[in-house]
């Protein structure tokens, strides 16, 4: 998925979204398989976010809130 669909394509949210993709889940077999099913999945979650303003913000809302873990993890 696009993470500027959600937020601006050189913020900080972006940025950590960017990291949390391509950097820890390489390191396990099942980060490995959500780096896949992003693949697999992001068009299809593209689209409908582009076409459904609730859904967009559903998924900002838990995009969201896996920034904040992540915040609290890395600081």
């Amino acid at each position: 998925m696009s993470n500027y669909t959600i937020y601006d394509k050189f913020s900080e949210d972006t940025t950590q979204l960017r990291y949390l993709r391509y950097k820890i889940p390489r390191e396990t077999l099942k980060g490995k398989e959500i780096v896949r099913l992003y693949y697999q999945w992001s068009s299809a979650i593209v689209k409908a976010i582009k076409e459904d303003d609730e859904f967009k913000e559903e998924v900002k809302e838990m995009i969201d809130g896996v920034l904040q873990t992540i915040r609290g993890k890395v600081k």
